[in-house]
């Protein structure tokens, strides 16, 4: 990167351009969950309340990691989904926010196949570590603030951190008239 004044040059992709960025701590417990996220200038977090999926058990079958897993279907956050569970594995998680079947979610989809999540192993140790260390010093934002942010990264990321830092962001060759191409933004929660 070369910086002038209040322009910045980059000569390549922006940080976490092709990486998520975004932790989700969830308290089962407590019933809520924090989104922390790193693509602002100083790291930031949000909190909400955690709700279940109102699953429909059905009676279909499937082996994921060799174990039996029965189907589930919902509606949630804006998304019809199927989720595969293991009822030998009495632990009622899931990926991101699914839980409260009666058994640990293997895999999970919407059904645009939009996304898919499978579990590809099962380790069973003592947790001995934490799984989630928060980003240093993030500020806790609303979550529409957190959700406009993220939003505007994922659309347009150098616009996005033009305005958190204040900078005009400019690449060798680009031309400025040019219109800036927007990337999609599909996000799990469709309800936001």
């Amino acid at each position: 990167m070369q910086v002038s004044g209040n322009t910045i040059v980059v000569n390549t992709p922006p940080p976490f351009g092709d990486k998520e960025s975004e932790c989700v701590e969830i308290n089962f417990e407590k019933k809520y969950y924090k989104v922390f996220d790193r693509i602002s200038k100083i790291p930031h977090y949000y909190q909400d309340s955690l709700t279940s999926p109102a699953w429909s058990l059905l009676p279909d079958t499937i082996l994921v990691l060799n174990e039996i897993c029965q189907k589930a279907t919902a509606f949630y956050r804006g998304r019809y989904i199927i989720a595969w569970f293991a009822k030998n594995i009495p632990i009622q998680q899931g990926p991101w926010l699914y839980n409260s079947l009666p058994g640990l979610i293997l895999k999970i989809e919407d059904t645009r196949n939009q996304f898919s999540f499978v579990c590809r192993e099962l380790i069973a140790k003592p947790q001995t570590e934490p799984v989630f260390i928060e980003y240093e010093n993030a500020e806790k934002v609303s979550k529409e603030i957190a959700l406009q942010r993220k939003r505007l990264y994922n659309v347009d990321p150098l616009s996005s951190i033009e305005k958190e830092w204040g900078v005009t962001m400019t690449t060798p060759g680009m031309d400025m008239n040019k219109v800036r191409k927007k990337r999609p933004y599909n996000p799990l929660d469709l309800n936001n």
